[in-house]
C-alpha cells in the first residue's frame, strides 16, 4: 500500500533562496500558538492544493485495487487490519 507524508517546505518558486525560511522561522517566533495564529488571506494555498490532488489520487488508486491493502507482516497496523477482517466476517 503506498504511503504518503506530506510536509511544508521553504523553497518557493519565485522567491530567493532563504526566503521562505526566514518567514517560517518569523512566523514561529511570533504568531505560532499565539492569539494571532489564524488563517491569512494573503496566505497561498496553491501548493496544498497540489497536496491535496496527490491525496486523492493515492487514495483512488488504492480504493479501485481489486485486493485490500496490505502491511507488512509484523508491522504495528497488522494487528489492527486481522481484526477488522475478522470482525467483518461476523
Amino acid at each position: 500500500m503506498p504511503g504518503v507524508y506530506l510536509h511544508s517546505g521553504i523553497n518557493l518558486i519565485g522567491k530567493p533562496d532563504g526566503w521562505g525560511k526566514e518567514q517560517l522561522e518569523a512566523w514561529t517566533q511570533t504568531k505560532y500558538h499565539q492569539p494571532s495564529d489564524e488563517y491569512s488571506d494573503d496566505w497561498d494555498l496553491r501548493g496544498a492544493v497540489d497536496d491535496i490532488r496527490l491525496l486523492y489520487y493515492v487514495g483512488l488508486q488504492a480504493a479501485e485495487r481489486p485486493d485490500l491493502p496490505r502491511w507488512n507482516p509484523g508491522d504495528e497496523f497488522e494487528a489492527a487490519r486481522k481484526a477488522a477482517i475478522e470482525a467483518l466476517k461476523k
